[in-house]
């Protein structure tokens, strides 16, 4: 699935959607194909944008799209309340503003396969929660969820304990992450935040999946996460 895919569908079922789902979209051809990889770019958010003005979730995961391109979407569908940008290296940090900006009653936010010049990070994580407060009126943030996965130790992110244990006082009441000094750092902080092993990379929103808790077995000596 490519780019002129998503242009040819956009036509016939944007008008009605409010979940779409485009996740790994890509084209890889063999050996002596032309194409080794191609993945959805900017091109498919142009004809989403157009078409799709009633979105309610929106994932696109393992893409070569912009913050520019994702803007578009975003501005055209404010009452988006689940993202999934899992995998997109091309997004840059002025992302989290864009959401804040367009998305100010976002509930669940993922982002998989983080890296060390991730967009996420503890400014813009803050920010996007102080907007939500300031849309609720002081009365508390919507954000209800952040996916994270894994975040392993040799592999640092912007978004640290200083901007998720602020979002947690706000109102966060649940993170999908596994392993890792940031996961360790929010056990830590033994607030009342739910725990969840991360979802399978290619998670669906709407399947069946179910999430397992972290459950803590707290004794004298330790304190382990199963």
């Amino acid at each position: 699935m490519n780019d002129a895919h998503v242009e040819a569908i956009m036509p016939i079922i944007g008008e009605n959607l409010v979940r779409l789902e485009l996740v790994d979209c890509s084209i890889v051809w063999g050996e002596n194909g032309v194409i080794e990889q191609e993945k959805l770019s900017d091109n498919t958010l142009v004809h989403i944008a157009r078409y799709c003005k009633q979105l309610e979730s929106f994932s696109i995961i393992n893409s070569n799209i912009t913050s520019g391109g994702l803007e578009m979407v975003l501005s055209a569908n404010t009452g988006i309340t689940t993202l999934d940008l899992s995998s997109n290296e091309h997004l840059e940090p002025r992302t989290i503003d864009i959401i804040s900006r367009y998305l100010p009653r976002l509930e669940v936010l993922r982002n998989y396969w983080s890296k060390e010049d991730d967009w996420i990070s503890d400014d813009g994580f803050i920010a996007l929660v102080d907007a939500q407060e300031k849309e609720s009126g002081g009365s508390g943030i919507f954000l209800n969820l952040i996916g994270l996965l894994d975040l392993y130790d040799d592999q640092p992110t912007q978004l640290t304990i200083r901007g998720v244990k602020y979002a947690i006082k706000k109102g966060l009441r649940e993170i999908e992450i596994a392993g890792g000094e940031l996961h360790n750092s929010i056990k830590d902080l033994e607030s009342d935040v739910q725990l969840y092993q991360a979802h399978y990379p290619y998670y669906i929103d709407g399947s069946r999946y179910e999430r397992n808790p972290v459950i803590l077995d707290i004794t004298p000596l330790t304190r382990q996460a199963y």
